[in-house]
């Protein structure tokens, strides 16, 4: 359990380009704060090596998920975008799909168990009826109902 602290630690680790290709943050509760940590390092695209960063529940809500949505847009090194058991809800995974459409290296997206709802069922027809990149987009243990599909 790094918590935010931790996550601003391992910021300062990557922004010297580590040689690290895989990092799993799985339930460490890095939260929101500690995202922003980690999007900073992304945005400013010192470390060319991180490929794949699993965010798997981390306690992020919807900011966080923008703030790493706007962060990946112009990434050309990260291709998995790993969100499941966080608490992204419809907002914030609205932003990681339209992330899909603007960064065509992002491959697979993980949104399980985030809370989306119905109302969020647009927002993922619309990206995928038009996103030739996306392979892979996992979307179980939310709470769809059988009339949005």
């Amino acid at each position: 359990n790094i918590s935010a602290d931790g996550a601003k630690a391992l910021s300062a680790v990557l922004d010297s380009n580590t040689p690290l290709k895989h990092i799993s943050l799985k339930e460490n509760k890095i939260g929101d704060e500690g995202i922003s940590h980690l999007a900073r390092v992304i945005r400013a695209k010192t470390n060319t090596n991180l490929i794949h960063l699993d965010l798997t529940h981390n306690q992020i809500g919807p900011n966080g998920a923008k703030e790493y949505a706007s962060a990946l847009e112009t990434s050309t090194t990260i291709s998995e975008v790993l969100f499941d058991d966080n608490q992204v809800s419809n907002t914030g995974a609205e932003a990681l799909l339209n992330l899909c459409q603007k960064n065509s290296h992002i491959c697979v997206l993980r949104l399980q168990n985030n809370g989306l709802t119905d109302s969020g069922v647009g927002a993922v027809t619309s990206i995928i009826s038009t996103n030739n990149s996306l392979k892979r987009l996992y979307l179980a243990f939310n709470t769809f109902s059988k009339t949005s599909y």
